[in-house]
């Protein structure tokens, strides 16, 4: 009987196949500032050194506008990669705000590996507060006659630097901003001139008052004073850059005479001479004496932003044939008036407080009426008087009574 041969088993090999995982975290804070950067740095593990990996942000109450860039790319060296984020400061008050980082493969908009938590932006930017700037003039006075003075421009008040400049002087009241708020305008009318004949003479008058009013401010200015009438009203009257000081012997009326510079008040009138009357006193400058033949100059207005306003009246004219009238007042003053005998004053600008000129013999000019102007920068937010925007501000300008409201 044959010999049975040994079974021999070969050995069974089993391989068994496991994939390593890749994994990827997201480490960073969970807040970062308006304006300031955030660091993002990503751990992976079985992820290739040189591996481009992708991110990109989700708004939850962001907006693109909050960020310099939304998405981009970076690289991963020893299991580690990091790239930052900017947020923009956007002065505006907004509140605190939210958004995600995601991680992703193949590109910017591929599948999503790794989403971090919440992230908080801190508003640290408030929005600029919206500043009124304000000037308000009253009206001017009224010119004398018969070779008077010429009246004084309307007292003015603002809180813009003066002249010929811009922003807002920190010492001067300020006019609250808030919506809902309104302002009473008040608008002061110009003096009526003096009339020296037919008889009865007529004495011009002041002008009137002008004012702003309203929640935690008020502001009221006097008008400019009326100017003197040869003979019978020698010494003009009192106002806000007005009122006559007596002149000599046998002179015209005295312009307006005020505290230099004692609240915005002006200027005063010059001194009438001999058959000359003196100028109105403006909001920067003095009128100047009458002379032989000629009336005296009214002071000098101002320029605040595009506006001019407050200039003196001229003076009346001089003796004879060849006498002259004092030029009024930049800024709104009325011309006083030459020969003819019979020449009346120039009246004041309107709008400007300007005040009258003064007549030869003829009657003298009335006062300019008053204005008030609120600006601020930016598009209409609010209602009231004349609107127009000018140099990135908006402007209402008040030649008559009305109100001023805030809206937006």
């Amino acid at each position: 009987m044959p010999r049975l041969a040994s079974l021999v088993s070969k050995p069974l090999n089993i391989f068994s196949v496991i994939e390593s995982a890749t994994a990827y975290s997201i480490v960073l804070t969970n807040s970062v500032n308006e304006g300031a950067s955030l660091t993002v740095t990503v751990n992976t593990v079985n992820v290739a050194s040189g591996t481009t990996l992708y991110w990109s942000i989700t708004d939850v109450t962001t907006t693109t506008a909050d960020f310099t860039a939304t998405s981009g790319s970076f690289t991963i060296t020893t299991g580690t990669g990091s790239f930052n984020i900017s947020t923009t400061a956007d002065s505006t008050t907004e509140g605190a705000e939210t958004f995600t980082v995601s991680i992703r493969t193949g590109s910017t908009s591929g599948p999503i590996v790794a989403t971090s938590a919440s992230i908080t932006v801190n508003d640290t930017s408030l929005t600029p507060a919206t500043i009124l700037e304000y000037m308000v003039v009253a009206g001017g006075g009224g010119g004398g006659s018969n070779n008077g003075g010429g009246g004084g421009a309307g007292a003015i008040f603002t809180n813009i630097f003066s002249p010929f400049s811009s922003g807002v002087n920190p010492a001067a009241p300020v006019m609250p901003y808030q919506v809902g708020y309104s302002y009473s305008i008040g608008i002061g009318g110009g003096g009526g001139g003096s009339r020296y004949s037919p008889s009865p003479a007529i004495i011009g008058g002041n002008g009137g008052t002008s004012s702003i009013s309203g929640p935690g401010f008020s502001v009221s200015i006097s008008g400019g004073g009326r100017g003197g009438m040869f003979s019978s009203d020698t010494a003009g009257s009192g106002g806000g850059c007005g009122g006559g000081t007596a002149p000599p012997s046998s002179g015209g009326g005295g312009g307006g005479v005020g505290a230099p510079g004692t609240g915005s008040q002006g200027y005063g009138g010059g001194p009438g001479h001999p058959g000359a009357g003196g100028g109105g006193g403006g909001i920067l400058g003095g009128g100047s004496q009458g002379s032989p033949g000629l009336g005296g100059g009214g002071g000098s207005g101002a320029a605040w932003r595009d506006f001019y306003a407050a200039g003196g009246g001229g003076g009346g004219g001089g003796t004879g044939l060849s006498g002259s009238g004092g030029g009024g007042g930049y800024g709104g003053g009325g011309g006083g008036a030459g020969p003819p005998s019979a020449s009346g004053g120039g009246a004041g600008g309107p709008a400007t407080g300007g005040g009258g000129g003064a007549g030869k013999s003829g009657p003298g000019g009335g006062g300019g009426s008053g204005v008030a102007i609120i600006g601020y920068p930016g598009s209409q937010k609010a209602t009231g008087g004349d609107i127009s925007t000018s140099g990135g501000y908006t402007w209402h300008v008040f030649t008559g009574a009305g109100t001023f409201t805030i809206t937006g």
